[in-house]
């Protein structure tokens, strides 16, 4: 499972980069409604990024703590950002 750090850490480069590009390139070319679409999906493209690397860093002997941990981190994402809304 080597792949998963440097798969994380260039999916969140990715995450960076298409916030930042969302934020300061496609500001003059979407309606406040489409940039905000299109910032949720880097927020969210960047917390999967970090459950990743989170389950990259989990020892494999503890493949349940690792199934718990992704499992809870993406259910936090998701109803902490559907609270907000």
């Amino acid at each position: 499972m080597k792949w998963m750090p440097l798969s994380a850490a260039l999916l969140g480069a990715l995450a960076v980069i298409a916030g930042a590009g969302g934020a300061h390139a496609l500001k003059a070319t979407l309606t406040p409604e489409a940039l905000a679409w299109w910032q949720t999906g880097a927020l969210y493209h960047l917390i999967h990024a970090l459950v990743l690397l989170v389950a990259a860093t989990v020892p494999l002997r503890h493949e349940r703590a690792r199934k718990v941990a992704c499992i809870a981190l993406v259910a936090a994402s998701c109803s902490s950002r559907a609270a907000s809304t």
